[in-house]
């Protein structure tokens, strides 16, 4: 080997030390191969199954040159610091500097030493195989240079003479202010006529909501006695003021008492029952309960029997009342026991007759009330409600009842169109009955000189007498009336609310007539238009239009114009008529021929607009234009009318910090074309490209309109990648973004259909870098793996051609940048 050769290793060349002579190199064509392989018993050879790269091992025989022993041991050092590292590092031979390894010292370094000198072996293990060759970078999509001018916002940049950006695009400016006037009926006069449900309608009388729910509600009213409003509801008043009441829901609880054959006494829902299957002495069953009894006493009972032996007995401290209470065949009835100091009668609700009267016992065992089945008799009884006062209340009725009577006044509804009363009611009672509790509801009417017959109505129902159709006086009016029933004296039923809803019919005919409105900021009328928006012209009803004008400031009018057909022009006014001292009203007609509906309309609206200049013209505010080595122009515009030779396009191309001048427009003949004045392959830097819209009309009624121009510039870009080296390489890839992307983007490998598809969106200036040597990907220098979609498979590149394709195009630049890998 020539001394000529060296190696270069840890940053520093051997040839540095001049002491040290590399005397011999020895290295393999390639790494090891080892092949795997798998023979099957009785098949002859075997299947080969791949192989397995290693590693390198380059060896090197060197010679130390020292002057004496010290010398060589202080050169020894020199080298082992050299050598010493923790991990590989960039290996590679004078003869090939082109061809990098990375390699770190492995095994013995022993020196045989030579008198002074020294002699020894350097091993160098080299993990990766492949030699990697200067790092090289290639751009593969660019981004054009563009201006799309399309939008409103965009239109009014630059400078404007004579034309004016509109959300349709760019137009010519008008001579004067277009009008423009909506009428929703909330201004000018009406006579007849109201605004109803976002629509002018035929007024109708008033409606009549009338609700009575609360305690001031039931107490106002023309009638009735024996009701009052409590706690929002009507209630019957003059019932019992009882100081004991038991529903005999559970009688166990409320202090009452058995017998001790108490077997055959049980709670039932709602009510107790006392039942003796047996007769004979000491087969009786009964209930007490000890309470406050003084005479005189009145205690209300309800039971059912099938025995003449049941008893019902009532004590002081010093008498007690034995009152036999009828068989009652099984069905349920109301008993009044009135206790005095001289005897006791039982009453049946509804009957002034008593029943029995009875005399006391003396009496030791205290105050209290019970029921008893005797022995001498089988049966049952049973107790839903016992009421109880210390007072004489006398016989007792069947019911007991209460009306309320109020008056709601006819005279605004006109006619009627329809009506319902609503009325909601509980039962409030301590008995099973379901019966027990009622309401009734009428009404009657007054047509200012005489009142009907009472009519009951139902809850929902309509009214009786107030149809559809009916009229009202002024002194018309309604009553209706609430009466209240009850056969359980100790609870009232309640009304909880009452509603009256009586909806009136229409007039027959009524008007609307704007207010005037000044026409002097149109100056002259290119077109003029009266319009209307029906909601609702059923059969039977009309809606009619009309116009007038004033042409000497409003102080005369002419006379009123109808206009039959939605859209048509307004009488009177043309494109010569000078509108600077104009005033012009608008009237409405509304009739019916039935009072139960009426025409609808939503709105009546005007537009006048004004003639457009002859011509205008718009400069762009001009785009920066860098690029090296142009591949591709284009220009093209959108027009209304389509084609129209009323628009003219012209591009200049001026320096930096310039200006365009008159003179230097160049006029784009084409729709679309390439940009004139820029050709394939040139080079434009520090350089504006401005663009110059012309729009023109012979008819002042009417501008084109420009929607949409847009040009752009592409530079030249290369996809395909050559690569030179002679093992796969990894690159790169690093995508700078210069438009939005809404959701995804992905970048290919043609030749092995190998991709990376990133699921996200991207702004300008995001940077994402895709390696495919790590397969990490990272967006603005923070990994960014969980954007990667699983169909991705990270590529390399082989030797030869590499077509790198990108999506979508033409939003961000595209480095792709290796490093070659030879064998």
């Amino acid at each position: 080997m020539s001394r000529m050769t060296s190696f270069y290793f840890n940053g520093k060349s051997s040839s540095e030390f001049p002491w040290l002579l590399i005397n011999r190199v020895n290295n393999s064509i390639l790494p090891p191969i080892e092949n795997k392989i798998v023979t099957v018993p009785g098949k002859p050879g075997f299947f080969h199954m791949g192989r397995q790269i290693g590693h390198r091992e380059e060896k090197i025989k060197i010679t130390i040159l020292a002057d004496s022993r010290e010398d060589r041991e202080a050169k020894k050092r020199i080298l082992a610091q050299w050598l010493n590292t923790d991990t590989p590092q960039t290996f590679y031979y004078s003869y090939e500097q082109d061809k990098e390894y990375k390699a770190i010292l492995d095994g013995e370094t022993d020196l045989e030493r030579i008198v002074t000198d020294g002699e020894a072996e350097l091993t160098f293990l080299i993990p990766d195989p492949h030699a990697y060759g200067a790092t090289k970078s290639q751009t593969v999509a660019v981004v054009d240079t563009k201006e799309d001018t399309d939008v409103q916002s965009e239109w009014s940049s630059g400078t404007l003479n004579g034309v004016v950006a509109t959300a349709n695009g760019l137009q010519l400016q008008k001579e004067g202010q277009d009008f423009s006037r909506t009428f929703d009926f909330s201004t000018g006069t009406k006579s007849g006529t109201v605004v109803a449900n976002g629509a002018l309608q035929l007024k109708k009388g008033l409606d009549i909501h009338k609700v009575d729910t609360t305690d001031a509600d039931w107490n106002t009213k023309t009638g009735g006695s024996n009701t009052t409003g409590s706690n929002g509801n009507l209630v019957l008043t003059g019932l019992p003021n009882y100081t004991f009441l038991d529903h005999m829901a559970d009688f166990a609880s409320t202090g009452w008492s058995t017998t001790t054959l108490k077997s055959g006494i049980s709670q039932q829902p709602g009510y107790v029952r006392l039942e003796k299957t047996a007769t004979g002495s000491g087969t009786q069953q009964a209930v007490y309960r000890q309470m406050a009894v003084t005479f005189p006493c009145t205690i209300d009972i309800r039971v059912k029997t099938n025995s003449s032996q049941t008893t019902f007995y009532v004590a002081d401290s010093a008498n007690r009342y034995n009152v036999y209470l009828p068989n009652t065949n099984d069905v349920w009835k109301w008993f009044r026991v009135v206790a005095t100091p001289t005897d006791a009668k039982l009453y049946e609700f509804g009957n002034s007759t008593p029943l029995g009267t009875f005399t006391s016992s003396s009496y030791t065992s205290g105050a209290r009330i019970g029921f008893i089945v005797f022995d001498n008799n089988s049966g049952t009884v049973e107790i839903d409600v016992v009421y109880h006062v210390n007072a004489d209340l006398g016989t007792p009725p069947a019911s007991w009842t209460g009306t309320r009577i109020n008056q709601v006044s006819l005279g605004s509804v006109v006619s009627v169109l329809s009506s319902s009363l609503n009325y909601e009611w509980s039962a409030v009672t301590a008995t099973t009955d379901p019966n027990s509790q009622s309401v009734l509801v009428e009404v009657r009417t007054f047509d200012g000189t005489t009142w009907s017959q009472w009519f009951p109505v139902e809850s929902g129902q309509a009214i009786p007498g107030l149809t559809k159709g009916s009229t009202w006086g002024t002194n018309s009016k309604l009553e209706y009336k609430i009466s209240l029933i009850t056969t359980d004296p100790g609870f009232s039923p309640a009304v909880t609310d009452l509603s009256i809803d009586i909806i009136s019919g229409y007039q027959p005919n009524g008007t609307w007539e704007s207010e005037s409105v000044s026409l002097s900021q149109v100056g002259r009328a290119a077109s003029t238009l009266i319009g209307w928006v029906n909601k609702n012209i059923p059969s039977g009803t009309t809606a009619r239009y009309y116009t007038a004008l004033s042409t000497d400031g409003g102080n005369t009018w002419g006379s009123w114009q109808e206009v039959t057909t939605s859209g048509s022009s307004i009488p009177q006014i043309n494109s010569s008529l000078n509108l600077a001292t104009a005033y012009v009203k608008f009237k409405v007609e509304l009739s019916t021929t039935d009072v139960a509906i009426t025409p609808e309309v939503t709105s009546v609206t005007t537009q006048l607009t004004t003639a457009y200049k002859t011509t205008g013209e718009r400069i762009s505010t001009g785009v920066s234009i860098n690029i090296e080595d142009i591949y591709d122009t284009y220009i093209g515009w959108d027009v209304s009318p389509n084609g129209s030779p009323d628009v003219e396009i012209y591009v200049q191309l001026v320096d930096q910090g310039n200006q365009p001048t008159p003179g230097g427009w160049i006029q784009v003949l084409q729709n679309p074309t390439k940009i004139p004045g820029i050709t394939q392959g040139s080079t434009i830097t520090n350089k504006k490209l401005y663009t110059k819209q012309v729009l023109k009309t012979s008819n002042p009624s009417s501008t084109p309109t420009l929607h949409r121009l847009l040009w752009w510039i592409k530079p030249f870009e290369d996809k395909v990648i050559e690569y030179e080296g002679t093992a796969k390489a990894y690159p790169k890839i690093t995508v700078t973004f210069k438009q939005n992307v809404s959701n995804f983007y992905e970048v290919s490998h043609f030749e092995t259909g190998n991709k990376v598809l990133i699921n996200r969106s991207f702004s300008p200036n995001d940077v994402l870098v895709i390696d495919n040597s790590t397969g990490k990907v990272t967006l603005n220098g923070v990994l960014d793996m969980a954007s990667v979609s699983i169909d991705s498979d990270f590529f390399y590149l082989n030797p030869g051609t590499n077509t790198i394709n990108v999506t979508p195009t033409s939003v961000a630049e595209v480095v792709a940048e290796w490093r070659e890998r030879f064998i």
